[in-house]
């Protein structure tokens, strides 16, 4: 795998950060969340978009209600670009206690978005939504009961027919152990989640339909935040995973971050593949990642990098 190009394509002096890019009516869009901090509560979620991957319009809005919108994840369905995110708000006006409820928006022209509307009847965040064989739509969301105890945090795996209409719970993919940010990919009769599990190794669990018990299969050798997965181009069976390596204790004293490519299948195990950005005590990752019009191996990669307080977002070409 090879980087052919890795460029800074917007940035205002303000923290824009968490993105998703995809292919919709002949433009890519990326969105991020447009906010004063990392954890400040007046996030929105804006749009880019860009014919060619290097000219960029300026943002429009996508979602902006009174609590801090983020965490945007967009797909494509029946000529729509749909984007769920989480709303955040704070838990009886405590700074320390943050609730978030998941959404989802959609627009017909990439432009005029719908009024948001909530998935599911559940605190909590949702990540990248995948259609099965089976024609229904899956999103892995991670909850919590009590913040600050690890055992109360899970992730479970949400079902619609109709990703405008109420999802419903179909399982729990992982239950304590801070357990949180977790994408999922289906891959021939299985169904794949790697989950983020907080100062612990990341973990990949499979599941086959109807999708109701896990069997854990792998465990990385490090922590990775923000899972991003994309089918291998390589034919095994396996899949890429964007997202952010982080290593706690370093010689400097701030953790270690990498923006990077990995590469899990069931046969080769686990590789490093390419690393777009790394730094110390930075702020960075949450990727997306779609391929690109008439190049069938090279993928584009959106992602932020920066610090707490002002954050510029990239988007990398890759060869496989």
């Amino acid at each position: 795998m090879k980087i052919l190009s890795n460029k800074q394509i917007f940035s205002d002096g303000k923290h824009n950060a968490f993105t998703s890019i995809s292919k919709f009516k002949g433009k890519y869009f990326i969105v991020f969340r447009h906010g004063e901090s990392h954890v400040s509560l007046d996030g929105k979620i804006v749009a880019i978009t860009s014919e060619d991957l290097k000219v960029w319009s300026l943002p429009s809005v996508v979602a902006d209600i009174e609590t801090d919108d983020r965490d945007p994840k967009l797909f494509v369905f029946n000529d729509k670009l749909y984007c769920a995110y989480q709303t955040r708000h704070l838990k009886d006006n405590d700074p320390k206690q943050s609730v978030a409820e998941p959404m989802i928006t959609w627009t017909e022209d990439g432009f005029n978005w719908s009024i948001p509307v909530k998935m599911i009847d559940l605190m909590g965040v949702p990540w990248y939504v995948h259609q099965g064989a089976d024609g229904k739509f899956y999103s892995a969301l991670y909850t919590f009961e009590d913040r600050t105890d690890g055992r109360t945090w899970k992730v479970v795996l949400l079902k619609t027919a109709d990703p405008e209409k109420k999802w419903e719970q179909q399982s729990v993919i992982w239950q304590g152990e801070s357990a949180n940010e977790t994408d999922i990919l289906f891959s021939g009769d299985k169904l794949y989640a790697v989950i983020r599990r907080e100062r612990m190794n990341t973990v990949i669990v499979s599941s086959v339909m109807p999708y109701t018990t896990w069997e854990k299969v792998y465990e990385l050798p490090f922590e990775v935040h923000a899972p991003v997965l994309y089918p291998s181009q390589q034919n095994t069976g396996g899949f890429y995973i964007i997202g952010r390596l982080i290593q706690r204790t370093t010689e400097f004293g701030l953790p270690y971050h990498e923006v990077a490519v990995f590469e899990w299948a069931p046969v080769t195990g686990f590789k490093k593949h390419c690393i777009f950005v790394s730094g110390y005590g930075v702020d960075s990752s949450y990727a997306g990642i779609c391929g690109i019009d008439g190049q069938p191996d090279e993928l584009a990669v959106s992602y932020y990098f920066g610090t707490s307080q002002q954050a510029s977002i990239f988007v990398a070409r890759i060869k496989t």
